[in-house]
């Protein structure tokens, strides 16, 4: 029963990905401490890094994605522009881009984007009568 239970708070993912830290865990505890140039473990972990300033680095990236979509790791996005709301989630990549919602999330962002700029405005005040 502990068992049943004890699997209830943790996703797919994260129960993947944590048998694969213990297994590489393992494998790392039958290597030695030193580690050479010819070690092949070493040099496939260092392939797989993308670095920033690496012209391939896009292309990689790219390549990876495409990869993770045939296999289903990662989803299809929406790719236009959607209305902004208050968690940044964006929405499926079905949508047609019609907004059927009642209007909250637009009013609420507007309210809160009326008093930063009010409180812009009076700091800006205070600081030219000082």
């Amino acid at each position: 029963m502990e068992k049943k239970y004890s699997l209830w708070n943790k996703g797919i993912a994260q129960i993947k990905e944590r048998e694969e830290k213990l297994e590489e865990m393992q494998q790392a505890l039958g290597e030695g401490f030193t580690r050479h140039k010819d070690d092949e473990a070493l040099n496939e972990h260092l392939k797989k890094q993308l670095h920033s300033e690496d012209p391939m680095a896009e292309y990689f990236r790219v390549k990876n994605h495409k990869i993770q979509m045939r296999t289903g790791i990662v989803y299809p996005t929406y790719k236009g522009q959607c209305p902004p709301n208050r968690y940044e989630i964006k929405p499926g990549y079905r949508w047609d881009g019609v907004d059927r919602s009642n209007g909250f999330e637009s009013k609420m962002s507007l309210e809160k984007n009326k008093k930063i700029a009010h409180k812009e405005l009076t700091y800006r005040s205070i600081a030219e009568c000082e």
